[in-house]
């Protein structure tokens, strides 16, 4: 990916230097834990209703994020977001990833196909 970026700002077509390691190492925890909730439902309920879970799962995540910013715009939450940007979360958040990729292979083990 940081190779289409890199083209993308050489070529110049748009300006994407905010955009680094610092900010994928942000962002990745909200990935693995989004992540780690999408394929463990996918697995437990059919698909119909694991599509409406995931939806209102990212909604749930986008809703909290639009307030977690506005939050921290008002200066209510900086404890939380100091925790949300410590190496602590990262490591919960693999964590989490891993118990739900060990479940979800447990599962998909066990289900009538």
């Amino acid at each position: 990916m940081g190779i289409y970026l890199w083209i993308i700002n050489k070529i110049g077509l748009i300006n994407v230097d905010y955009f680094n390691l610092v900010m994928i190492r942000k962002a990745l925890p909200y990935s693995l834990i989004s992540m780690s909730l999408t394929l463990f439902i996918n697995f437990i309920f059919n698909m119909r209703i694991a599509q409406i879970a995931n939806m209102v799962i990212y909604m749930v995540i986008i809703i909290f994020s639009f307030n977690l910013a506005q939050v921290a715009i008002e200066g209510t939450a900086g404890r939380f977001i100091g925790f949300l940007d410590s190496p602590a979360f990262l490591i919960l958040s693999l964590g989490v990833f891993i118990l739900s990729m060990v479940f979800t292979i447990k599962l998909y083990e066990n289900k009538d196909l």
